[in-house]
């Protein structure tokens, strides 16, 4: 079972198969920050200790570089973020299997500090530096 935190863009029908399947979810929606922007959304699913799940891969992918390379630039320590995992749009069905296949292959306690996008027809690929590899899952 994983803890997440569904962005604004994530529709509530997959917030309720998620939930069918045993998942802790939370959406912004539900907390009443649905006009909260990306950094802000990012910084609450951080607060609640939840993988974010969202469908804005521009936005947070830079939030998520930002959060990973700025305070090592800087020489600070800085925790790891829940994760985040951004699927491309698809059939709230659709998206409910790749999400439980990526949180199968990946148990919540190797999600934190990693960011994984789901492509269609590639799969799932991790942030690697400023690049997407294939995930393995």
């Amino acid at each position: 079972m994983a803890r997440l935190y569904l962005d604004h863009n994530v529709s509530r029908r997959l917030a309720v198969l998620l939930r069918l399947q045993g998942h802790d979810v939370v959406s912004a929606r539900d907390v009443g920050l649905t006009r909260l922007p990306d950094a802000a959304q990012f910084l609450e699913a951080a607060r609640q200790n939840r993988t974010l799940v969202t469908h804005d891969r521009r936005d947070f992918t830079l939030l998520h570089d930002a959060w990973t390379t700025w305070p090592k630039a800087m020489g600070v320590d800085f925790p790891l973020h829940p994760g985040v995992l951004v699927p491309d749009n698809a059939r709230e069905d659709v998206l409910s299997l790749a999400l439980e296949n990526a949180l199968e292959a990946r148990p919540a306690a190797q999600l934190p500090g990693n960011l994984l996008w789901w492509h269609h027809i590639e799969g799932w690929r991790r942030r690697v530096g400023y690049a997407w590899q294939p995930a393995n899952v």
